[in-house]
């Protein structure tokens, strides 16, 4: 809500000195007069602040808000007090619809000048008796006030109002305007002035209201404002509006747990959504648990993923600090996400595993959370690559066992074990501190080093082994690159010893035995030139060596 454009005084047409009969007075004359379709104007509208909302709701809305002397004086914080005779010079200028003159008379009396507040630091030094800080109150709300109205008919073709010549942006001004409320509100002498208002009323209900009250309700009217524009910005995506009024919210002098309070105001309806999301998932999950299948698990994540995206989106633009309720829910959804990518990985989905558990780690503000879940990926990483590496190795067993081994075989067997580890780095990445990519790379590494150990055996193929082994160099980490250029090393001399040419097959056999390897090894040197040319999926310089596709697929 306006807190200037709907003042309750604003409302009825009366100043903050005006009785408690002249609130009833005004009220039910107002309201006689709209039975019979009479819409009278009154001397202290402002009608250039913007539309009144003299509605029979908005009217009984204003009369008790005045009644009620606590709320009473919240409103008189956010409308102008009359002391001296500036002051009624300065509101008759305002009833003339001549803003900028109740201005000119206000930086006088106020003992300031708008150099001194647009050139000075924080800190400025205006004389300070009643009739001063009265002027300062009054310039203040002043500022707020058409600032806020300039702001939201902006762009509408109205014209804008401008009350302090020598600055160049409307961010200055409402800088300009928090500096003199934060001058006031930390001045004694101010608060003499306030609680001087409070005894006025003589009204016990006022016994128990501290200053600290009145002012924390102050600076919640002075930031109002802002919450106010950055909620109508959020909902138009006014990415404009909305940075402007966080960054002056920012950089204000305010106690962090009202800028929070704000800013849960702002993603009230956002924080609800999110949490009610999060009941809606779990339920769905549960409900679908007894089966343990992968592709319901991964459906359901894609779905709420792409519900809640807006959500945190919204709440990122909003809560730049992870400050407020909504990174709660945030942090409630994301764990959800984490409980599920452990019962993916149970179905042996270790790539869709890590996806939704990247989901979560990214979603966490919680540092010990965000380790759990680097700590859970690890896990999966090291067990998926050990595990695709063993289903190799068997690969590689049952056709040598059964004398129908082929270089062929063992190509496609090489090549889909590499293409699974790369989409598990792949998908990992979000994971991939410099230690861990350093102990995964090795485990690929150890793997490739075993199934070249196996063509060597099974196979008799020296070059096919040199070739793994130097993707097991590729993939080592610098710590471990030494220990695999030894081993490459030794095979190369075994070869050498054993009298063994490149195409595998001692030189004694004959050349019809042999002519299947050298066609095979020859295909391969083809099928090596022509993949030359394509990328990795991941490079060696960050995630591994080149992958080689599968001959069936070039």
């Amino acid at each position: 809500m306006n807190i200037y454009q709907n003042n309750a005084f604003r409302v009825l047409g009366l100043l903050t000195n005006a009785s408690t009969q002249d609130i009833v007075s005004r009220a039910e004359e107002i309201k006689a007069k709209k039975s019979v379709d009479v819409h009278d104007v009154y001397e202290y509208d402002f009608t250039w602040l913007g539309p009144l909302d003299r509605s029979e709701e908005n009217i009984s809305s204003a009369v008790q808000r005045l009644e009620d002397p606590v709320r009473r004086i919240k409103q008189e914080l956010s409308w102008f007090w009359v002391q001296s005779q500036d002051d009624k010079d300065a509101l008759a200028w305002m009833t003339r619809n001549r803003p900028k003159s109740a201005v000119d008379i206000w930086l006088k009396a106020g003992g300031i000048s708008v150099s001194d507040l647009v050139t000075a630091q924080k800190d400025f030094n205006p004389p300070v008796t009643p009739e001063s800080l009265t002027a300062l109150h009054n310039l203040f709300v002043l500022l707020q006030a058409v600032l806020l109205r300039n702001e939201l008919i902006a762009g509408k073709g109205t014209g804008m109002i401008m009350l302090l010549d020598n600055t160049e942006q409307a961010e200055k001004d409402w800088a300009i305007a928090l500096k003199i409320f934060n001058f006031l509100h930390d001045n004694p002498k101010f608060l003499e002035l306030v609680q001087k208002r409070i005894s006025g009323l003589q009204d016990r209900r006022l016994q128990n209201l501290s200053l600290e009250e009145i002012k924390e309700s102050a600076l919640n009217n002075a930031l109002s404002a802002h919450f106010y524009l950055i909620t109508r910005a959020l909902e138009k995506r006014d990415v404009q509006m909305l940075d402007k009024h966080i960054e002056i919210l920012e950089n204000a002098d305010m106690p962090e747990e009202l800028y929070k309070s704000g800013l849960n105001l702002v993603l009230n309806s956002r924080i609800a959504h999110m949490n009610s999301l999060n009941e809606e998932f779990n339920r769905e999950r549960k409900a679908i648990d007894d089966k343990g299948d992968g592709a319901l698990y991964k459906s359901l994540f894609y779905k709420y993923r792409d519900s809640g995206k807006p959500l945190i989106e919204d709440g990122k633009i909003i809560d730049r600090r992870g400050m407020t309720d909504f990174m709660l829910s945030q942090e409630k959804f994301a764990k959800s996400f984490h409980q599920l990518s452990w019962k993916l990985n149970k179905t042996g989905d270790s790539v869709g595993a890590l996806e939704i558990l990247g989901e979560a780690y990214k979603n966490l503000k919680s540092d010990a959370l965000r380790l759990e879940c680097q700590n859970d990926a690890a896990s999966i990483l090291k067990d998926a690559i050990q595990q695709y590496g063993s289903e190799a190795t068997r690969r590689i067993h049952n056709p040598a066992a059964q004398g129908k081994a082929s270089v062929e075989d063992f190509l496609g067997i090489k090549i889909q074990y590499l293409e699974k580890v790369n989409s598990l780095f792949s998908v990992g990445k979000t994971f991939m501190t410099e230690p861990l990519q350093g102990a995964l790379r090795d485990f690929v590494a150890a793997e490739l080093k075993i199934i070249s150990l196996e063509v060597k055996d099974k196979y008799q193929a020296q070059e096919l082994a040199q070739n793994i082994l130097q993707e097991a160099v590729d993939w080592a980490s610098a710590a471990k690159k030494e220990e695999f250029k030894k081993e490459l090393e030794n095979i190369k001399k075994d070869w050498v010893k054993a009298d063994l040419p490149v195409s595998g097959k001692k030189k004694d056999a004959s050349p019809k035995e042999n002519q299947p390897i050298r066609w095979a090894v020859a295909a391969m040197v083809v099928i090596a030139i022509v993949l030359g040319v394509r990328n990795s999926m991941i490079p060696p310089s960050s995630h591994g060596p080149t992958v080689r596709i599968a001959p069936s697929a070039v």
